[in-house]
């Protein structure tokens, strides 16, 4: 049974990665390196957590970590619609996620975490 997409349904599966600095967000992955598409992207002024989902969004199957200063080759572009294509290197891995703008049972997660790595970006 897939989860409803709901910010505490998010916050439930990471709240063991999380602080309370953390801003997060539901994105696909579009990166070879990815274990599944599904993820919560988790970031702060030190790190870069990327945590991935099972099909049904229930469980996290894997996760990686990186420190921020270690992200290289940031950009940030608009998708075609309500997204944003966010996508950095860090060494040989290459990483692209779609984001999209707004998640209606998400409330304002989405858009607060496009803030923030639009401000680390810069």
């Amino acid at each position: 049974m897939i989860i409803f997409l709901t910010k505490r349904n998010l916050m439930s599966l990471a709240k063991y990665e999380m602080s309370q600095e953390m801003f997060f967000c539901y994105a696909e992955s579009q990166s070879i390196s990815g274990t599944t598409s599904k993820v919560i992207l988790l970031i702060d002024d030190k790190k870069l957590i990327i945590l991935f989902l099972n099909f049904f969004l229930t469980k996290i199957i894997d996760k990686v970590c990186y420190d921020r200063e270690k992200i290289e080759n940031q950009k940030i572009k608009n998708g075609l619609f309500l997204d944003v294509i966010w996508s950095f290197s860090v060494g040989n891995s290459k990483w692209r996620f779609r984001i999209l703008r707004k998640i209606l049972l998400l409330k304002n997660t989405q858009g607060q975490f496009i803030d923030k790595i639009s401000r680390l970006t810069h």
